[in-house]
């Protein structure tokens, strides 16, 4: 009865003492193959949108692309598994909130530019 009890209580412990396996940018990408690429579709359709001549439509359709590409790369963000993971799901990370608040940072510069080329065509 006391060599069971011993051998299951040394079971428990070395199983309790194995760390978790880090997650890894692969497994995320596979996880999440089909939001990765909406993101990227949208950045896509932004950075195109951006193009265009007509600064009504350009307004318009970047704004609303990159909105639509915030709310994936935010949905994105909230799927990150917790602590810990490799370090390249952590520059992923980074990396993926830097080309949202550039994005952000260009079309508010495209946004102001618009405006004013707008104001300038009603007055």
């Amino acid at each position: 009865m006391n060599i069971e009890t011993t051998a299951q209580t040394e079971k428990s412990n070395s199983t309790a003492t194995v760390p978790a396996p880090k997650a890894t940018l692969a497994d995320f990408i596979d996880q999440n193959s089909k939001l990765v690429t909406s993101v990227a579709a949208f950045v896509a359709l932004t950075a195109f949108s951006l193009q265009i001549e007509n600064p009504e439509i350009k307004l318009y359709s970047s704004a609303l692309t990159f909105l639509a590409a915030g709310l994936l790369a935010l949905e994105l963000w909230a799927k990150l598994p917790s602590l810990p993971y490799h370090w390249r799901l952590t520059a992923f990370s980074h990396v993926l909130t830097i080309l949202m608040f550039a994005m952000a940072i260009t079309g508010s510069q495209n946004f102001r530019q618009c405006g004013s080329h707008r104001l300038r065509i009603l007055y």
